[in-house]
Parts: C-alpha cells; structure tokens; sequence
C-alpha cells in the first residue's frame, strides 16, 4: 500500500512540476559547388548551436550530412534536440530561433588522396537573411540553404 501510495504522488508531482520538452522534425537542404574539391561530408549548425547551448566546434554543436557526389544537392532529415523551445508553433519557432542567429556556419570535407584519416576542409558563413525558412506538409522546419560556391568561401 505504501509503495502504491508513494508511486501515484512520484507520478503526480512529476506530472505537475516536469517542463514540457518536445522534438520537431527538422529538414537541411541545399546545394554544394566548389571547384576542385571532392566532397566527402558536410557540417551543418545543431539546434543545440542554434539555442546557443554549444559551440559549433563542439560535439552535438554540429549535425553531419554524408553528401552524395552523384548530385550537388544534399537533403538530412533530423530532429530538433529536446527542449520546451520546440513545443511551438513551427513557424514562431523559426521567427524566434532560427532566425535570430547573425549566419550558419558549415563545413566541408574533402578526403586527402590517400590518406584515410586526413581532410581537407572549407569553412563557410551564410548570412541567415540568405537562408530560405519553411515549415512543409510534415510540420517539420525545413532550412534551404542559398548555393554553396567558391565565392562565400570564409578566409582561414
């Protein structure tokens, strides 16, 4: 009886005083063409960067898009991290997160011949005001990113 009693006051209070936290379906996409560089993965900023809770550098700060060489197109489909940020409405969320950040960063990796371990890699800064923002039939937030080029290659 005891146990009972303590389990349905655990399960009330946890009810009662938990913060909601929930996941949204996320989409990345957009196009890559460098010159003379064989693209092997793509980094891509997380919402736990986006939230500011990482940095980009750091582990989970980053999502990771293995990229197709068959195509210049890349698609990841995700999910946002489990937070109460994401218990609104898409569309508010990408107006009071998404859109907040100055610019994305990515990164590209290129694989150095012969070397298994070893990448080459372009760092980029897209301004967020080039980044198209949606939310599609799924509700999940879908981030198009403008062409990725030689020409807003960030200086190292």
């Amino acid at each position: 009886m005891r146990i009972s009693l303590t389990l349905i006051c655990f399960c009330l209070y946890q009810f009662l005083f938990s913060q909601a936290d929930c996941i949204k379906p996320l989409v990345y996409s957009g196009e890559v063409n460098i010159k003379n560089f064989e693209i092997d993965k793509i980094y891509v900023p997380s919402t736990l960067f986006l939230s500011g809770t990482l940095k980009f550098n750091e582990l989970g700060g980053f999502k990771t898009i293995s990229f197709d060489s068959t195509s210049n197109i890349f698609i990841k489909k995700s999910g946002t991290n489990l937070s109460s940020h994401f218990c609104k409405d898409p569309n508010l969320i990408i107006e009071e997160l998404f859109k907040q950040v100055k610019s994305y960063p990515i990164r590209i990796f290129e694989k150095k011949k012969g070397h298994i371990t070893e990448y080459r890699i372009l760092n980029f800064e897209i301004p967020t005001d080039e980044i198209t923002f949606s939310v599609n039939d799924e509700n999940a937030i879908v981030i198009t990113f403008p062409e990725i080029n030689n020409s807003n290659l960030k200086p190292q």
